[in-house]
């Protein structure tokens, strides 16, 4: 059985921020706007080839995720914080 949230979250600073603290903080902010002890889902947004702002920066924003939030999620993957994650453009899940 899948258990969706809906529940109004008051709106959030956007930054995109891929290092491993830029994601922990990410994940950390949403557990306590959604009052919940983890998530069923991560999912490593607005880093693809058809997010237009970093139409010049995607190959330097994909390679800080590489290094910073993929490991970082897959080590809260671990925590047990979060249940599988996933990125854009991916073939299979990080799970």
């Amino acid at each position: 059985m899948r258990t969706f949230i809906r529940c109004p979250i008051p709106p959030n600073d956007i930054a995109f921020d891929y290092t491993a603290d830029g994601v922990r903080q990410s994940i950390e902010g949403s557990l306590q706007r959604l009052g919940v002890d983890s998530l069923d889902m991560a999912f490593v947004h607005d880093i693809s080839l058809d997010f237009e702002s970093f139409s010049e920066q995607l190959e330097e924003q994909y390679e800080i995720a590489r290094k910073g939030a993929f490991p970082a999620l897959s080590k809260m993957r671990n925590e047990g914080i979060i249940r599988p994650w996933d990125r854009p453009n991916s073939s299979r899940s990080a799970s």
